[in-house]
Order: C-alpha cells, then structure tokens, then sequence
C-alpha cells in the first residue's frame, strides 16, 4: 500500500483552528495488486470494492488527537461519483497543506477536477448543508449534547454555526464556479471566525445569515453552466489505466 496524496482538511484546512483543535487528515492510497485485482477476473475497475477500501487511524486526544482517514483510489472515484459533499473539496487543496503526496496522485486530483465536478454533486452538498443548520432551526441550536454549554451560553452551537456557514460560502463557489476554495480568506474568514468563537452575532441574526446563503445557493444551482453529471465511461476507463500503469508501468 502506496499513499499518493494526503492533505489537512478540517479546522486547520479552512483557516478556523483554535488552540484546542485537534488535526485531521485524508487522502488517497493505492491497495496492493493482488488486493487490486480479483483473481478471477483480473479486473481494475470501479467496482466491486470493499470495506478494506478505507483505512482510519487515531492517534492521541483532545487537542493532540490526530485522526487519519485514507481511501483506495478506486473507492475515492466512486464515493465522487456518488457525489459525496465531505471529499468535494480535496481536488481543490493547495500544496501548503498537502503533506504527502506523489506525481500520479497529483493526476488523478487534475482529472477529478477537470472531469468530475458537474451538477451531480450539487444535491449531497446542499443536504449536507442542510443537515448541519437542521440543528439550529428544529433543535434550538444543539448539534451534539457535548457542545450544550456553548447553546446555554450564546443561544446557539456556534461551532456547528460556524460550521454551516463555511459549508454554504463553499457551496455558492462550487455550484457558481465548479470551485472550491477550501481555505478562506477576506471578510468570509473574519465572519466564520466570529461564530464560531460567539459573541458576535444573536440567533436570529445567524438564522438570517443562513437563510440568505440558502437562497443564494438554491439561485447559484438553478443557473449552473457546469456538465449534469461526469462521463462514468470516461472515469471507468481512467481507472483501469491508472491501475494498469502503476502496476505494469506504461505502454
């Protein structure tokens, strides 16, 4: 097993860690052949794959945790497919935070980039975002039982808040643009920054804030130029070769 590419994600990805963060990573790897490769059928396509497609680890706790989520190419291509909202930004990190990473898993980035962000994305995303701002309209702002203190005390999960509000700048780039741009900067940064530390901003001023960003994501996925959904052929096809050429070298 190869890792080809391993990046930051998380707080410390998007320009929000605090001195209690703790640090988080994912990445790409490449699985043995015979793990690869069915016996039977000597095939290295996009499916079937396996639970072992994914390896996690963590390490340590509370601020000094280090948790490490790894997928087999193959598994990546498809969980992309599947239009997965958690992976969307990892094709968009810039070298700074990538920690490991070889020639062919800064390809398979490029061509996840220019072949596989289309419109089949935009559904995952939108319900992850709205999934995380569920917890402030229906739950009075609890996200977990654990962060209750934080609701006692500013009306709201600001960390979730905070949360949501990143997901949603996200958004708009992703289904305006076809982009993510996983570090933020600017004004984007400043307010992100503001709820999650609270203090800053009432509940119903946050409610707005959303609603807003839902609009504009809602406007931003009515008017997308971008491609309906990737070429399966295409990403199939990409798959095999790319398999074929780390094991067998090129033609």
């Amino acid at each position: 097993m190869e890792v080809l590419f391993k990046t930051y994600v998380g707080s410390k990805l998007y320009g929000l860690s605090t001195e209690t963060s703790d640090t988080d990573f994912k990445g790409i790897f490449m699985d043995t052949v015979d793990a690869v490769v069915p016996v039977e059928n000597h095939y290295f396509g996009l499916y079937p794959f396996k639970p072992q497609d994914r390896i996690e680890s963590v390490v340590g706790e509370g601020k000094d945790k280090v948790e490490t989520t790894l997928y087999s190419v193959r598994y990546f291509l498809q969980l992309f497919l599947k239009g997965n909202p958690t992976l969307a930004e990892i094709p968009f990190v810039t070298n700074e935070f990538v920690t490991e990473s070889t020639e062919l898993g800064h390809r398979i980035m490029t061509f996840i980039r220019e072949n596989m962000v289309t419109q089949h994305l935009f559904s995952g995303y939108y319900g992850y975002y709205l999934d995380q701002i569920r917890c402030l309209v229906e739950k009075q702002g609890v996200h977990r039982e654990k962060r209750r203190d934080l609701v006692e005390k500013f009306g709201f999960d600001t960390k979730m808040v905070s949360h949501a509000y990143r997901i949603g700048v996200q958004g708009v780039q992703l289904f305006t643009d076809g982009v993510i741009q996983p570090t933020m900067t600017g004004t984007d940064l400043e307010v992100a920054r503001a709820l999650k530390l609270g203090g800053s901003h009432t509940r119903e001023e946050v409610i707005e804030m959303i609603r807003v960003l839902s609009a504009k994501m809602k406007s931003a996925m009515e008017t997308s130029k971008l491609p309906l959904q990737p070429d399966f052929e295409k990403v199939h096809q990409f798959c095999v070769d790319t398999h074929k050429e780390y094991f067998y070298g090129k033609k």
